[in-house]
C-alpha cells in the first residue's frame, strides 16, 4: 500500500511552480470529413520540445507548454466531431520518441481528452496519436475558442459566472476558455493536474514507474472542501504493474489541491 499526505505550502508551491513553467498556448481547430458522432477517431500531430499537454474537445484543440520550446500544431484530422457523451473511447499512440498517455478521459472530463507528452531528449520531436470513440451522442458546441469575456458555458449551455467556456456559449458575451467564477473549467483542471503530478512524483520516489491515470472524477461541493478520486496503474520494483485508488481534496476556485492518498485497490 503506498499512502501520501502532502502539505498544503508543497502542493500550493508545486501548483505555482507548474503555471510558472507554462510558456505558450496554442489553440487548433479540426479538419472535418465527416459529420458522424455516434462513432468516428481524430488523428493529432504535434511537434514537443519537453513537456506538453493536449486538450481536445468536439473539433477544437489547445495545446499548453508545460517546460521547453512552444510546443506546435501539425496536424488536427477527424472524420467525425467528438461528442461530449460516448459509451467507448481508446487513445492509442502511433509515434514519437518519449512518453505520450492520457491523462483524462473524456467520459470522465465533460467530453475533454487530455494527452501529456513527455519528450526527455534534446531538440523537438514530432509526436502523432489517435483518439477513438463508439456509442456518442451530445454535439461539443461550435465556434469559438479559448478567450476572455463574460459569461458563456460549455457549447450551447448556460453561464458559469465569469469568464467563459467551450464552444460560442450561452448566457453572456464573449467565448473561449476562461477560468469561470465558482469553478470555472480551468480552475478545476489545474487542481487535477496538480493532483497529478503530486501523486506521479511521490510514487516514483517511492519506486514505481509507467504511472497511468486510468480515472479521474470531481466533486465540486459549495458547502465543503472539493474533492478528486479516481484510479491508477503503476509499476513497483518487481515490475508488476498494480492499480490504486487515489484521492485529493481541492478547491476548484483557485486551482490547487491538498492531502492526496493513495491505496492499493
Amino acid at each position: 500500500m503506498i499512502r501520501m499526505k502532502l502539505q498544503i505550502a508543497a502542493i500550493s508551491c508545486l501548483a505555482m511552480g507548474l503555471a510558472a513553467q507554462a510558456q505558450s498556448v496554442a489553440t487548433y481547430q479540426a479538419t472535418v470529413n465527416g459529420s458522424n458522432i455516434e462513432s468516428g477517431k481524430c488523428t493529432i500531430e504535434v511537434v514537443v520540445d519537453a513537456v506538453a499537454e493536449v486538450e481536445v474537445r468536439g473539433t477544437q484543440g489547445r495545446i499548453r507548454t508545460l517546460t521547453g520550446q512552444p510546443s506546435q500544431w501539425r496536424r488536427f484530422q477527424c472524420d467525425g466531431t467528438m461528442p461530449l457523451n460516448m459509451s467507448d473511447f481508446r487513445f492509442k499512440g502511433i509515434d514519437g520518441r518519449g512518453r505520450v498517455e492520457l491523462i483524462q478521459d473524456p467520459r470522465n472530463n465533460r467530453g475533454v481528452a487530455v494527452v501529456r507528452i513527455e519528450d526527455s531528449k534534446g531538440g523537438t520531436e514530432g509526436y502523432t496519436f489517435d483518439l477513438e470513440w463508439r456509442g456518442g451522442n451530445g454535439s461539443a458546441g461550435s465556434g469559438g475558442g479559448w478567450g476572455g469575456g463574460n459569461g458563456s458555458g460549455w457549447g450551447s449551455g448556460g453561464g458559469r459566472g465569469n469568464g467563459s467556456g467551450w464552444g460560442s456559449g450561452g448566457n453572456g458575451n464573449g467565448n473561449g476558455w476562461g477560468n469561470g467564477g465558482g469553478g470555472g473549467r480551468a480552475r478545476i483542471n489545474d487542481s487535477i493536474r496538480a493532483c497529478q503530478d503530486a501523486l506521479r512524483a511521490d510514487s516514483q520516489q517511492q519506486g514505481y514507474s509507467n504511472i497511468r491515470f486510468r480515472t479521474t472524477n470531481t466533486d465540486n461541493n459549495a458547502a465543503r472542501r472539493d474533492r478528486i478520486t479516481g484510479t491508477l496503474d503503476a509499476r513497483g520494483r518487481n515490475n508488476r504493474t498494480d492499480t490504486f485508488n487515489y484521492s485529493c481534496d481541492a478547491d476548484f476556485s483557485n486551482g490547487t489541491a491538498t492531502n492526496a492518498n493513495v491505496r492499493r485497490q
